[in-house]
């Protein structure tokens, strides 16, 4: 203990053992992308803390508008990220080549590769947040989907069976612990390099940076949600299940006839609840004909004489209470 030699207030630290655990944040992006300056930082995975110095370092005075890379970046610090590191790749080239860089920063705790939305990308990404276990993977959904059914479905790498009448899925896969998020529709948003063109835009970049603000203005602990999208100024496709529903509802009973309202709904309750096998998509909800009855605005005895003609057909096949629907296509053209 030191001596003290004249009267007065001291301070004295003391080490009181092992000091309690830290929130870890959650506010460094790193992003995988094709840059306007294709061999800036090649191979590497280069820091930058502002817009500016991204422009500076990737964009450069000659860069053509509408690059996903840029976009991003601009939407993350837009909306509130301070921090992110960049893997430029080639275009072409596996988003793997750039992860392997990033994979090397220990602060980085979320991953994207703004525009890639192939199955081949979506599995680098969720493969390599789950074997870091310290990042979570931020997935674009595709920039546009006619059938948003095809979102419900997880997508193959090899593609869809050749002989499989089914539209492709278009999801990235499960990750089993939570490693990935999954974001559509894509923004429309003033460009980041000729802000007087409005462009579409992957949401990922602009997901981070909400991550980002959550994380240091709420904590880790606040889900980043119902907070406005700086930046953005539309979507490219709204999506809300309610309105569609009713809609769907309204248009069912007042134009179409029996065949048509059975067939959308056979069509829905498979997407909802349907499982996929050999035979086709089998709907594991148990419903009685007087309940699918109710539910289109018809007769049980009307809902019974329909379903034998769509099984004489093809189109179903029944298991107990259960229905398999063999040929969705076909439901499709009578829905």
């Amino acid at each position: 203990m030191p001596s003290y030699l004249s009267p007065g207030v001291f301070i004295e630290e003391q080490d009181t053992g092992a000091r309690p655990i830290e929130a870890v944040g959650t506010s460094t992006a790193g992003f995988v992308g094709t840059a306007p300056i294709a061999d800036a930082g090649k191979g590497e995975a280069i820091p930058v803390d502002n817009w500016g110095a991204f422009y500076r370092l990737f964009v450069g005075e000659k860069a053509k508008p509408n690059n996903a890379l840029a976009n991003a970046v601009q939407g993350f610090f837009a909306n509130g990220g301070s921090r992110c590191y960049i893997a430029n790749i080639a275009d072409g080239d596996p988003v793997s080549t750039g992860l392997d860089a990033l994979n090397l920063i220990d602060e980085i705790a979320i991953i994207a590769a703004p525009g890639r939305t192939d199955q081949q990308s979506y599995g680098a990404l969720l493969d390599a947040a789950e074997s870091m276990k310290d990042r979570v993977a931020i997935l674009d959904g595709p920039p546009m989907v006619d059938d948003i059914e095809q979102l419900q479905r997880a997508g193959m790498v090899d593609g869809p069976d050749k002989g499989s009448k089914q539209k492709p899925g278009l999801r990235p896969r499960m990750s089993d612990k939570g490693y990935g998020a999954f974001y559509f529709p894509w923004l429309r948003v003033a460009d980041a390099i000729d802000p007087k063109v409005i462009v579409s835009a992957p949401p990922s970049g602009h997901m981070a940076g909400l991550w980002a603000q959550t994380d240091s203005t709420r904590g880790v602990h606040k889900a980043p949600a119902n907070l406005p999208i700086r930046g953005a100024i539309g979507l490219t496709k709204i999506v809300s299940q309610r309105r569609r529903d009713v809609e769907n509802k309204i248009e069912q009973l007042i134009f179409k006839d029996v065949n048509a309202k059975l067939a959308e709904l056979l069509l829905r309750l498979a997407a909802e609840y349907g499982v996929d096998d050999s035979r086709g998509t089998l709907v594991s909800l148990k419903i009685t004909h007087q309940e699918m009855a109710n539910l289109i605005g018809s007769t049980r005895e009307t809902v019974s004489l329909t379903l034998s003609q769509f099984k004489r057909k093809g189109l179903i096949q029944t298991e107990g209470r259960k229905v398999i629907l063999a040929d969705r296509e076909g439901l499709r053209a009578l829905a």
